[in-house]
């Protein structure tokens, strides 16, 4: 399909609630959380705390989950899928951005979804760190998908046409620098977000512009 053709698949969009609160004020990341129903995990993009908050859906902040001994050097997506444990849902926190292309090295932070209970703040200890450099070098990626049956994990270039599609496999090594290979090309450009649908046969991608489905 071209870029100006309707998808009838979705409905249109609704406003469900506006963010005021000035804690989030350069969110970057969020995803749809698996354990805490009618909730969303979200981030604030780079120079900010390190620090991830489960929202609801009037975008009030329940739980505020800080990363220790971590820094947001660019986080730019997140996602929620399965992990080494079987049954249990992880977050992926993805810092990945790279805007002039300087960093060889990106990192993915991994750690159980934490369950709310009230409203309050937690710091993070135990978690994975996922560091790996891309098969062509570096370049800016701002988008990354797990799958939920391979647990693989997709990120997806930006700042080129067409863009590319880089594939870690799992299970991922936590110890060494890893390579993300290239898996494919797509005629789009300018991608900031994408992911999988919970049965792993659809996705959705978005730009500035348009969401692709």
């Amino acid at each position: 399909q071209s870029d100006r053709d309707d998808c009838e698949v979705f409905l249109p969009a609704r406003p469900i609630a506006e963010l005021n609160n000035k804690k989030l004020d350069e969110v970057s990341g969020l995803a749809v959380s698996k354990v805490n129903p009618g909730h969303l995990w979200v981030h604030n993009d780079s120079g900010n705390p390190a620090a991830v908050y489960l929202v609801d859906e009037q975008l009030n902040i329940k739980l505020e989950c800080k990363l220790g001994n971590v820094k947001n050097r660019d986080w730019e997506d997140m996602a929620v899928g399965p992990g080494p444990e079987p049954g249990k849902s992880y977050l992926y926190v993805a810092d990945i951005g790279d805007n002039n292309a300087k960093h060889h090295v990106k990192y993915i932070y991994r750690f159980e979804e934490p369950v709310v209970s009230g409203t309050g703040n937690i710091t993070i200890t135990d978690f994975d760190t996922i560091a790996f450099t891309l098969e062509d070098g570096r370049k800016d990626t701002e988008a990354i998908m797990i799958h939920p049956q391979t647990n693989d994990i997709y990120l997806i270039s930006k700042r080129e046409k067409p863009v590319y599609v880089y594939q870690l496999s799992s299970p991922f090594a936590t110890r060494d620098t890893v390579v993300a290979t290239k898996y494919l090309s797509l005629p789009l450009t300018q991608i900031v977000s994408a992911g999988f649908s919970r049965d792993g046969q659809e996705i959705v991608m978005k730009n500035y512009d348009f969401i692709y489905y």
